[in-house]
């Protein structure tokens, strides 16, 4: 980040300012993934993670994802879609924050392990009395798993081939009685399966 910045400061001309400014921005946010991170697991390990539910607008949340993460790819050649079903409802009542870490860490390990091809985001809601269950399902078609790392993916880890991102998922995931899952192909892509209930 210190370096970019001198780098904007010795800039010729406003463009090549605007160029290094992307830089600064794609390295603070990757800092900010790892302090945001390392808070998490220490928050999971000492017991203190707490849901914080409050009234949120469901497409604002998911919409504010989609465009984080397509600042992500930046100029990788990626097609990036995100579909959400007609009928989930515009508002519910849940832990927002935590959802758009879920997802946001999710698809983040999409973009990186993924070189060319499409990363996709399906939403769906299922309704019962009143709760209404969202469902995600998160497509790659990057470089997938080995077979003998699946009953591993979810530990805290920071090993490059799945990162603390997934056991903090699924710990956050699970404290709001959620499930995730995933199925894939080593070379082929993963996807990724999450249901959450909400009021």
């Amino acid at each position: 980040i210190v370096g970019f910045n001198q780098c904007i400061r010795e800039a010729k001309t406003l463009e090549e300012a605007k160029e290094n400014s992307k830089d600064v921005i794609t390295a603070a946010n990757t800092l900010l993934e790892i302090i945001n991170g390392i808070l998490d697991i220490s928050k999971i390990e000492s017991g203190k993670l707490e849901l914080v539910q409050t009234d949120y607008d469901t497409k604002k949340l998911f919409r504010e994802v989609e465009k984080l993460i397509i600042a992500r790819i930046g100029d990788k050649q990626l097609d990036f879609k995100v579909n959400i079903a007609e009928d989930i409802p515009n508002a519910l009542y849940g832990d927002h924050f935590n959802i758009k870490k879920i997802l946001i860490n999710l698809l983040t390990n999409a973009v990186k392990y993924t070189e060319i091809g499409k990363i996709k985001m399906d939403i769906t809601a299922s309704n019962d009395k009143n709760i209404q269950t969202l469902n995600f399902v998160i497509l790659d078609t990057g470089s997938g798993i080995k077979e003998e790392n699946f009953d591993s993916v979810f530990d805290d880890s920071t090993d490059e081939s799945k990162g603390i991102g997934l056991a903090i998922s699924k710990q956050f995931v699970e404290s709001m009685n959620g499930t995730i899952s995933f199925k894939s192909v080593y070379g082929a892509g993963t996807t990724f399966f999450i249901s959450i209930p909400q009021t």
